[in-house]
């Protein structure tokens, strides 16, 4: 995960680059929002994980007690 955040980070500056380079390039500025939605698509799956993991434990500890 955290690889995969260090790779969006990278895109991420090349893509602010291109985009002061050319300001009015729709090719980078539909690239940009790409980046954003796949972003929050990896962000909204570690919520999910967590929600999991959370909930896996919530049984757990109701199953000791």
């Amino acid at each position: 995960m955290l690889q995969e955040f260090a790779e969006f980070e990278k895109r991420y500056e090349a893509l602010q680059e291109e985009l002061n380079a050319h300001p009015h390039d729709e090719r980078i500025i539909n690239a940009m929002i790409e980046y954003y939605q796949a972003r929050l698509n990896v962000i909204t799956m570690v919520l999910q994980k967590l929600e999991e993991v959370k909930q896996t434990n919530t049984k757990s500890h109701a199953k000791e007690a």
